[in-house]
């Protein structure tokens, strides 16, 4: 067992995984791993687009959610940070049931803009917008595309607030794209100072797939994790 170890990454999940590929790669190789190199490989792992913050006045979080299980990954993560408002931006393509797909984030978000990916299989905005509406039973804007539904985000966003960008890949893609090369991407705001998310998360076939929480207990065995 490793503990005390705290995890470049956010969310719950992402501890059981991680301890999922040590004890794996430990039992690769047969024996135990030296400990310094777990610390390190646990301080500096990253997964861009899955709870990944790319800014923090207003707090931007990049996440690659785009089916059930997924967002309910998120929303586990999110109620770990309740203190803080949250804007989701939202799209998706394929054959999605997009309000069954975001009710897991019911009661944990506050206002939300529909947007579509730049993808011939991409779900219509209005569809969008009227299904996240229904179910999770806030204000929904909509958006011709992922860089302007981010922008109306920002722009209706207060610093001390957050926004959550889901749906899909294609969504965190563009949504990535965008934001490195917006306005926002200071160095200033790009840098998370140390503390800062003590304010404050899957796969399937037609979408293959920040940093993140300090867990200050890292515990787990070979028959751990998801």
């Amino acid at each position: 067992d490793y503990t005390d170890i705290p995890l470049g990454l956010h969310g719950r999940h992402q501890v059981d995984n991680f301890g999922v590929a040590v004890a794996a790669f430990e039992g690769f190789l047969g024996r135990a791993l030296d400990e310094d190199a777990v610390r390190t490989a646990a301080s500096q792992v990253s997964a861009p687009g899955r709870f990944e913050v790319v800014s923090t006045r207003p707090t931007v979080v990049i996440d690659g959610a785009h089916n059930v299980s997924g967002f309910e990954a998120l929303a586990a993560t999110l109620v770990d940070h309740p203190t803080r408002k949250w804007t989701l931006v939202v799209g998706a393509r394929g054959l999605r049931n997009v309000a069954e797909m975001v009710a897991p984030l019911a009661g944990l978000i506050t206002s939300a803009v529909a947007c579509a990916p730049a993808d011939p299989a991409a779900i219509a905005v209005e569809e969008t917008a009227a299904a996240v509406a229904s179910v999770l039973g806030i204000g929904v804007e909509s958006a011709p595309s992922v860089a302007e539904a981010v922008d109306a985000a920002i722009a209706a966003t207060s610093t001390n607030e957050g926004i959550i960008i889901a749906g899909s890949l294609y969504v965190a893609g563009e949504a990535r794209d965008h934001l490195v090369t917006a306005d926002l991407a200071s160095a200033d705001v790009w840098a998370p100072p140390p503390g800062w998310d003590d304010d404050l998360g899957e796969d399937d076939e037609d979408e293959d797939e920040g940093r993140g929480d300090d867990f200050d207990l890292f515990d787990f065995d070979d028959d751990s994790g998801r």
